[in-house]
């Protein structure tokens, strides 16, 4: 049996080689961290609030205890703000220091593809899924380089094993339609394409696409129902990436504020964002505007009215903005301030079809007829394949009992604008009344193909018809 006096200077030993390979180890890793400090990009490039921020976490990168903690900062603040060289040189390191973890992998592999360098992304992407196999925006990241890679089966394995385990994933069901459609599979991918909308009908990336399926098909009438579904569903987005997403809380970029601000669906962050861009950019009248629209798309039109009237004073030739205060107004009930504001507005911009068209109406409310239907006139000029001063011009001739012209009028609206329901629930109207039967159908069939049809309104339409003429259209 040994002494003791060994057994304590062996635990002595061991102790002194691990604190040495710790620090070994410490040294190893502050050495990578040091080295990935990409070379600052100059004040020029950039907010003035960014470049310090950048220097301040270079400092904490190079002292503090946790440089790691700093490198991931440095690295997202990068990315975030479009310098997405610097970034990669930060992700390169956090790749190294942690081996086990996907995210730096995809986020990087995120920059390769927006450069169109595939083939770079690919392996790291492939990695990323690996490492982290639940996270499928990473699955559906690799799915689409495999598509622009031309490795369609791949991309269709990729997809498939999403939808295993998320069944019926919109964005998944895209991509299976997507390898369908590069080769000339037009029904194949109607199939993937109406399973995804069925499921989400408000998926625009869907609908835009079965447009182009439903056209190569063809099937023109399936097309422009999906047109118009398309058209209602809201812009289309790309697949929701929190780890790509989280990166606007270190965005110091006005203009990608406000495309961040604008795809959210989350009214707080979305004011969040377009505040912090108010902030950056003060003499930018869009951005004003921008939060004037959220506020008032919530209904608060007392917020509402000082961005607008802010965006009014630094831009006072931009009509948008002018008439987003005078529909505050409208809604507000305050028609002193909306009447001097539409004369304060078209002065400034003699050229705005709409701000013709709201005095239009203003003045018909007044019983001012002939005078709107002046302002219409110039509205129309201004822009002549917009429906809505046709309309408008049907209803004052309608009320003037010159039926033929406001008819005339509705046709024009649908010329310009063939969805137009209000115009083709009137027209479908005057000809049941007129007795004309075939021209009655035929407004009735394009009312059955849009998303935005009232049912209720509809089945009067319908019911009307057959009083009339005695069968259903």
């Amino acid at each position: 049996m040994k002494p003791p006096v060994f057994w304590l200077a062996s635990s002595v030993i061991g102790c002194l080689v691990l604190v040495g390979g710790f620090y070994r180890y410490a040294e190893i890793q502050r050495a990578t961290i040091v080295a990935a400090i990409p070379l600052r990009p100059p004040p020029t490039r950039m907010p003035a609030k960014l470049f310090k921020l950048l220097g301040d976490t270079e400092t904490n990168l190079r002292n503090d205890w946790r440089p790691t903690a700093a490198l991931v900062d440095l690295s997202q603040l990068y990315h975030a703000n479009g310098f997405y060289r610097e970034a990669m040189q930060c992700y390169q390191a956090l790749e190294f220091l942690e081996p086990h973890e996907g995210k730096w992998l995809h986020l990087h592999a995120t920059i390769l593809a927006g450069f169109g360098e595939q083939d770079k992304a690919l392996p790291l992407e492939r990695q990323a899924v690996a490492l982290s196999p639940n996270y499928l925006p990473a699955w559906l990241r690799l799915g689409d380089i495999l598509v622009k890679s031309n490795r369609l089966s791949d991309a269709a394995a990729t997809y498939n094993a999403i939808l295993k385990q998320s069944p019926g994933h919109d964005y998944a069901l895209l991509g299976l339609a997507q390898t369908h459609i590069l080769v000339n599979d037009w029904s194949g991918a109607r199939g993937y394409l109406e399973e995804a909308v069925a499921k989400h009908p408000g998926f625009s990336a869907g609908w835009n696409l079965l447009v182009t399926v439903y056209d190569n098909l063809p099937n023109q009438t399936l097309a422009a129902a999906a047109r118009d579904r398309a058209k209602t569903s809201g812009p289309t987005r790309e697949f929701s990436d929190p780890w790509i997403d989280a990166l606007t809380e270190k965005c110091y970029d006005a203009y990608q504020l406000s495309v961040a601000a604008a795809l959210s669906t989350d009214h707080g962050e979305a004011r969040r964002w377009l505040e912090r861009a108010i902030d950056l950019a003060p003499d930018s009248h869009f951005y004003q505007q921008q939060l004037g629209r959220l506020l008032f798309a919530s209904e608060d039109y007392n917020q509402a009215q000082p961005h607008a009237e802010k965006a009014v004073s630094l831009a006072p030739d931009d009509s948008d903005s002018w008439a987003l205060l005078l529909e505050i107004f409208k809604k507000a009930g305050n028609t002193a301030a909306m009447e001097r504001t539409l004369h304060d507005a078209l002065e400034h911009c003699p050229t705005s079809a709409y701000l013709h068209f709201m005095n239009a109406q203003r003045l018909r409310s007044q019983n001012r007829l002939e005078a709107a239907l002046e302002e219409l006139k110039i509205a129309k000029r201004y822009q002549p394949n917009g429906a809505r001063a046709y309309i408008e011009t049907a209803m004052i001739l309608f009320a003037q009992s010159r039926v033929d012209d406001a008819i005339d009028e509705m046709k024009t609206a649908v010329a310009v604008e063939p969805g137009n329901r209000v115009a083709l629930e009137v027209l479908a109207r005057t000809t049941i009344n007129s007795a004309d039967a075939p021209a009655a159908r035929h407004y009735i069939q394009l009312i059955r193909a849009l998303s935005d049809v009232n049912p209720t309104d509809l089945a009067a339409i319908e019911n009307k018809y057959q009083r009339q003429f005695g069968q259903r259209p």
